[in-house]
């Protein structure tokens, strides 16, 4: 009997463990949903918050299976000696090609930058003749450098992402380029015509009282340079000086062969709206569609209340379009908020009410796969790309980045992008910075150095 109950004792044991060994570990909630999934990976070592980060790690469901390879380096000090890696943007020709925009100083209005170039899918990188892609020959504004479109396999729209003022109120010109080879020549610089309303306008290097006022603290430490940038003042000679206070973030081609773009535009209190503006003729004039989002005090997350002068309003829109035509963009509400999403059903006419993500923070990204697997890519406080299988009302997944290349004292969170380089295969480009307490200023000693890391996702869905 004794016997009996000593098999009945460890047969228990060991199904209560076969249990617990076989519960798949459960995702962060959502908004609206939960999700599980079952990890399986290498462990590695840990980063200067203690998190764990894991360099080789894949995620099996019955839908999808993730894997992760990298981080390695893109760029670095040595390339760049002296200088940061902020603020990136990635375009792809249709030949595969991928050009790569970096910051190369901080986080300032007309921000130098420099170029790469990639012909094996990003895995290696060689700095590029900015005549290969005319934007490039001039500084950023805001998060972005340019934005462009396929038109087709041969025809090209790029846009620098700077609005200037004309004589028409809320009537502004772009910088445009256009190829008809697959970007392999270009022509010469042309003007778009875009109607931003509500916008206001502003010289930077000849700003109102106000705005000098409002930066006072960015002015004196540098952010708003004295003088501008020689590439900026070629512009000037076609363009006027003063610019709307919008950055161009993207451009999609709907079903139809519209265009839509979609633009952060400085508005009511002086924060940002998520503009839409669409264009009907291949991209030389673009007309006001919609407001995507406009900014409204009862969407700040109370939770973060530790950081009120953290929100932006609504900016840095991403946008995608789903084959039943149904149209999703996602915002950024502020550094350490979290991201908004709205939606259109008529074509960018009308939005939904902006609803709140739990992802966190800085320039959304955006990626509709060709397996038909949304991505969205974001950083701040940790880079992460989320995955979605039903048009992006639930997240099934989520992967975090590692922060840093194996350099103690590294950490990541400044602005991103992410692109598909090939089918089923993201490329995630983010900084990756080393605080110096002996820089020389605070932006040294607050962020220090940086390079620039890439990470391959590979997703592969399962039938």
């Amino acid at each position: 009997m004794k016997r009996n109950v000593d098999t009945f004792i460890v047969l228990f044991v060991f199904l209560m463990l076969c249990s617990i060994l076989a519960k798949p570990i459960r995702c962060e909630q959502e908004q609206d949903d939960s999700a599980t999934e079952e990890v399986t990976g290498k462990k590695e070592q840990r980063d200067s918050a203690g998190n764990e980060i894991i360099k080789s790690k894949s995620f099996a469901s019955t839908a999808l299976k993730i894997g992760v390879e990298g981080p390695f380096i893109i760029s670095d000090q040595q390339r760049r000696p002296g200088n940061v890696h902020f603020h990136h943007h990635m375009s792809r020709l249709p030949s595969g090609r991928l050009y790569l925009s970096i910051g190369k100083e901080r986080d300032i209005v007309d921000q130098e930058r420099f170029l790469l170039i990639s012909d094996d899918s990003g895995r290696n990188w060689l700095e590029g003749d900015v005549k290969s892609w005319p934007p490039a020959r001039f500084p950023g504004f805001g998060s972005s450098h340019w934005t462009y479109v396929n038109l087709d396999d041969q025809t090209i729209l790029s846009y620098l992402n700077m609005s200037f003022v004309t004589s028409e109120k809320g009537v502004y010109q772009v910088p445009m380029w256009v190829s008809r080879d697959g970007g392999s020549t270009w022509g010469s610089m042309q003007s778009a015509r875009v109607e931003i309303p509500g916008v206001e306008d502003v010289d930077f290097y000849n700003p109102p009282d106000w705005w000098r006022k409002k930066h006072e603290r960015e002015i004196k430490l540098g952010f708003i340079k004295p003088e501008p940038p020689e590439s900026l003042r070629e512009l000037f000679s076609h363009f006027n000086p003063a610019r709307a206070r919008a950055s161009w973030e993207q451009i999609c081609r709907l079903h139809d062969n519209r265009l839509l773009g979609v633009i952060s535009s400085t508005g009511k209190d002086r924060l940002s709206e998520a503009v839409v503006v669409q264009s009907e003729d291949q991209g030389k004039n673009w007309n006001f569609l919609s407001f995507a989002a406009r900014y409204d005090p009862k969407y700040l997350d109370q939770t973060i209340a530790h950081n009120p002068t953290g929100v932006d309003g609504f900016c840095e829109p991403s946008i995608v379009q789903f084959p039943d035509g149904e149209l999703l963009v996602v915002m950024r509400m502020g550094s350490h908020h979290p991201l908004y999403a709205v939606r259109s059903q008529d074509g960018g006419q009308t939005w939904t009410e902006p609803k709140r993500l739990s992802s966190h923070s800085v320039q959304p990204n955006l990626v509709m796969m060709q397996n038909g697997v949304l991505a969205l890519g974001t950083g701040r406080p940790r880079e992460l790309v989320e995955f979605s299988l039903d048009q992006g009302r639930t997240w099934s997944h989520r992967v975090y980045l590692p922060e840093n290349d194996g350099v103690a004292g590294a950490y990541g969170g400044a602005n991103s992008y992410m692109i598909e380089v090939e089918p089923n295969r993201l490329l995630y480009a983010y900084s990756c910075y080393n605080w110096d307490e002996d820089g020389a200023d605070y932006w040294l000693k607050g962020h220090g150095h940086s390079r620039t890391l890439g990470t391959f996702i590979d997703v592969d869905v399962g039938r």
